[in-house]
């Protein structure tokens, strides 16, 4: 019920993110109220909302054709969470594979 007034009181533009605090308290807590169980740390909830803090990347971009240079330091930075760990070397060995995931993602047509 107070979960129900709250969104009665939000302006349409701001209920997805109240939605948003909502699931990242659950996550960070822990919550029993998410069936997963899962949990998210502080630093992936400062990754989600910021992209890293970008620094000099001493990893050189195995896709350049496709892949942004911005891309590919937030792939790095994101391969510095425990969940992500070795994400870079993943994209580093089949850039190929990554392209496709990507086209498909960015294509507005393709249907995954």
């Amino acid at each position: 019920m107070y979960s129900h007034q709250v969104c009665q009181s939000l302006f349409e533009k701001d209920k997805l993110l109240f939605a948003f605090l909502l699931v990242s308290r659950m996550l960070l807590e822990g919550s029993g109220a998410l069936a997963s169980g899962q949990k998210m740390t502080a630093s992936e909830l400062r990754f989600l909302l910021t992209g890293g803090v970008a620094m000099e990347n001493k990893h050189a971009n195995p896709a350049p054709s496709w892949l942004s240079e911005k891309g590919w330091g937030e792939i790095c930075r994101l391969n510095d969470l425990e969940p992500f760990d070795g994400l870079r070397d993943a994209v580093k060995w089949a850039p190929t594979l990554f392209q496709v995931y990507h086209s498909l993602l960015f294509s507005r047509s393709s249907v995954i």
